[in-house]
């Protein structure tokens, strides 16, 4: 492990830059499934050549330790597979093995050979959070601890009719609707040991974040709270 150094082979974007086909948004919105916007479906039939061949000319690959130094964690990326994969530049030495292990393990080296896939591309390695806040409060002890007291988080949470704590997301804010996403737990046995989770009084805790669009939250969890996030089988285990 080489901590937070660029290694010996590792892939790295010489610049960021950001414009109406950013190399990583609209990707990450189609491998994560949030093609809402009727543009994206025109991005996917003329952006894959021009997307490539500008992509290619911002990835370097790491020769030298000396050359690593110039580089931060956040400029290392990874290939994401996809139409148009054989055309990607690969990382060097256990980066490259660690790649292609992972890819046969989550069984995906089919994908570019789909032509319904989304195009190649790459992910950074790290995402660093912006604007990053936290609230930790208790109300039986009637107790708030804000880290930012300019902007706290506290006033703005509120319950809703089943009683769980929430805040309004930005969508909400923008369009001063408030919306909800319940749909990831249907379940009534499900449901109830989430709901019995969120009811819990006692210590609250309440990050806020900005995340590049393709970022799950998730993962930022996982390291704040040291537990598994990914299987819903497991988050259903810790809440009962």
């Amino acid at each position: 492990m080489h901590g937070n150094q660029v290694a010996l082979g590792d892939l790295v974007i010489l610049d960021e830059e950001k414009g109406p086909l950013d190399l990583f948004e609209a990707p990450a919105d189609h491998m994560n499934g949030e093609m809402t916007s009727v543009h994206h479906p025109e991005w996917l039939s003329i952006a894959g050549e021009k997307h490539m061949n500008h992509l290619r000319g911002k990835i370097h690959v790491v020769q030298t330790p000396e050359e690593g130094r110039r580089f931060s964690l956040e400029q290392v990326v990874l290939p994401v597979l996809g139409n148009g994969a054989e055309r990607l530049v690969s990382p060097d030495g256990k980066m490259r093995e660690a790649s292609e292990r992972l890819a046969q393990e989550l069984q995906i080296e089919g994908l570019m050979k789909m032509k319904a896939a989304p195009p190649a591309t790459y992910r950074r390695l790290v995402v660093r959070p912006r604007d990053f806040t936290y609230c930790l409060f208790d109300d039986e002890r009637g107790w708030c601890w804000e880290s930012n007291n300019d902007a706290p988080i506290r006033p703005q949470l509120w319950e809703d009719q089943e009683g769980i704590m929430r805040q309004l997301s930005p969508l909400s804010v923008a369009t001063g609707k408030n919306i909800i996403a319940r749909n990831g737990i249907r379940g009534a046995e499900q449901r109830s040991h989430f709901l019995k989770a969120a009811r819990r009084s006692g210590m609250t805790c309440v990050l806020r974040m900005t995340l590049p669009r393709g970022s799950a939250v998730t993962s930022a969890l996982r390291e704040a709270f040291q537990f598994a996030t990914l299987d819903p089988g497991a988050i259903f285990h810790l809440l009962r």
